[in-house]
């Protein structure tokens, strides 16, 4: 008990001495960030006057913030805006957002050992009560059987994490998505029961593995939308030759019906007297955009305005833009692209004022712009010249960017410290006619040295809210960069 209590003051005391030492490191400096430029690319004339704003916070407590103003000259000026929020709630996962479907056919119970432990147990499952109707009491029997057996279609479940949203999880459980079980699809199923004939241990679980529905989703504030492609499962095969084994594992195809393969909508309802949660309403979830087999939806994004859906998809050996009216989830226009490869995996796409920005991971870069309600494509660069340095191990899916009609000007992070947030340095780049005209490389002081620890500092690109739920403090992925 002692040593219990001793170690707690220790973890304690160690907690307090990390929150002194970090007052006392962040009092003196507050504003007084640096930054130190590298040219990595041609002149900085080239990119005078281009400016650009990080917001970073501190990784540990996340209370203390910094939006810094760096003006890019041969006489660079910095300005620095610092802010503690005390009674304020800061959330670094806002832009970690999640969603999944997921094979429900993972079932197990772990044995009752006594009469005080209340669990639920599925009698009413079809599979379960089946194989528990041939188990005899005080024993336990296995079974292996087709899913087809049983289900028509897989039964589902969409997983997601939505930050600011609480979602009913046990809504997310559904047989709106029609995926048809393959006949080569195996399961296996366990009961065991007590002398009484209680059913005391259950399981269930596919033989090998499960489908694989690789899937795009978009949040918005009434729903989601989701990209259901044809799908692939593993399955058993029997081997042609003495050489191999008897059986291995290969990916079959799953192919959907068109009522279901495309982008699908699933609307959001408020749960009566659960307060602020919300349903995943299946009832009236529908297929907004139907899609031949052939394609693979890429990337979904909602505009600046809220008004749009901005799909990038890979359709029959191109890449295609679609643009979905939110409100009225009809296909507002469909742009082939056919200067850009579709053989790219595309990091990411960025809508502000109407333009697009494409980033694929290769380093390719376009810019869209609207000529009566059509994309165009107005700009095509390469980050080649960054790239072949080593600066980036992948590109970083964060990216802030501005045009005036002649020039482009973009600007993302460093690299992760963590895996998931971003350093808050910063790569500038700045495109004239297609062709990289300057780029470089702001280290900011705020980045440590250990910036792996917990006392690093990162990228905020979030929204922060006080008690009541209203926005305080703001940044547009923690990073905005201006054309001067």
């Amino acid at each position: 008990m002692k040593k219990t209590i001793a170690a707690a003051v220790m973890v304690f005391a160690l907690a307090l001495l990390a929150l002194i030492a970090i007052y006392f490191y962040v009092n003196p400096q507050q504003d007084q960030v640096a930054i130190e430029e590298t040219v990595l690319f041609g002149d900085t004339k080239a990119a005078e006057g281009l400016t650009f704003t990080t917001t970073a916070c501190d990784s540990c407590s996340r209370k203390l913030l910094w939006k810094t103003e760096y003006v890019v000259s041969e006489q660079p000026k910095t300005t620095t805006q610092f802010q503690r929020v005390k009674d304020d709630v800061y959330s670094p996962d806002a832009n970690l957002d999640y969603i999944e479907l997921e094979e429900d056919c993972f079932i197990s119970s772990s044995d009752i050992l006594s009469d005080e432990i209340v669990r639920t147990l599925p009698e009413d499952h079809p599979v379960i009560s089946d194989v528990a109707s041939r188990t005899t009491n005080g024993k336990t029997r296995e079974e292996t059987h087709r899913l087809r057996e049983y289900y028509q279609y897989y039964p589902v479940k969409l997983s997601m994490d939505i930050s600011g949203i609480n979602i009913d999880k046990a809504s997310l459980h559904t047989d709106y998505f029609k995926i048809p079980v393959p006949a080569d699809y195996s399961i296996k199923v366990t009961v065991k029961k007590d002398e009484k004939g209680k059913i005391i241990r259950y399981e269930m679980a596919p033989v090998h593995s499960y489908f694989e529905p690789e899937i795009e989703g978009l949040f918005t504030t009434n729903g989601c939308f989701v990209a259901l492609p044809d799908l692939k499962y593993e399955a058993d095969h029997k081997s042609t030759t003495e050489e191999d084994d008897d059986s291995w594992l290969y990916m079959k195809d799953l192919r959907l019906s068109q009522a279901m393969r495309g982008i699908h909508f699933v609307p959001f309802v408020a749960e009566e007297n659960k307060g602020n949660k919300l349903r995943a309403d299946f009832d009236n979830a529908k297929l907004i955009v139907p899609l031949p087999s052939t394609s693979q939806v890429l990337r979904m994004q909602q505009s600046q305005d809220q008004k749009k859906i901005i799909v990038l998809l890979r359709e029959r050996g191109e890449l295609v833009l679609s643009v979905i009216d939110a409100a009225s989830k009809k296909v507002l226009q469909r742009t082939p692209l056919q200067q850009i490869s579709a053989q790219r995996n595309m990091n990411m796409i960025k809508e502000k004022d109407g333009r697009l920005l494409i980033v694929a991971d290769d380093g390719q870069i376009h810019l869209l712009t609207q000529v009566r309600n059509q994309y165009r494509i107005e700009i095509s660069g390469s980050l080649e010249q960054v790239v072949k340095r080593g600066e980036f191990s992948s590109l970083p899916s964060y990216w802030s960017f501005d045009y005036d009609g002649e020039n482009l000007a973009l600007a993302t992070f460093s690299e992760p410290f963590d895996g998931r947030y971003p350093n808050c340095s910063v790569y500038v780049f700045l495109y004239g006619q297609s062709k990289l005209k300057y780029a470089g490389y702001y280290k900011n002081s705020l980045n440590k040295e250990n910036a792996g620890s917990e006392s690093g500092f990162v990228v905020a690109p979030v929204i922060t809210h006080n008690k009541k739920g209203h926005t305080i403090y703001s940044s547009v992925d923690g990073i905005d960069v201006k054309l001067n």
